[in-house]
């Protein structure tokens, strides 16, 4: 007899973030998970309730944000290299 796994005790709406297509969506959908999870600590916190989440991982959903803002800019700035402009001088009139 198969057992079905106990479901998660919070429901996250946003916590697909790494299955977005690019950085930038993962980005701004971890930026939208990491406020739904402090909402969810303080309003835990207000109400004294038991429920914890792991004390890392608002951490390392920071330095998640903080690597994709870095990847993002890399790729900006990467972008922009590529398009130079280039002057000639050419025999005037």
């Amino acid at each position: 007899m198969a057992t079905n796994p106990t479901p998660p005790l919070v429901k996250w709406s946003y916590a697909d973030w790494r299955r977005q297509a690019t950085d930038a969506e993962r980005l701004d959908r971890l930026r939208l998970h990491m406020e739904e999870v402090s909402g969810f600590v303080l309003e835990s916190m207000s109400k004294g309730r038991s429920l914890r989440i792991d004390s890392q991982y608002l951490s390392m959903l920071q330095s998640e944000c903080e690597r994709l803002e870095k990847a993002i800019a890399l790729k900006t700035i990467g972008s922009r290299a590529g398009r130079t402009s280039s002057f000639v001088r050419g025999n005037g009139p």
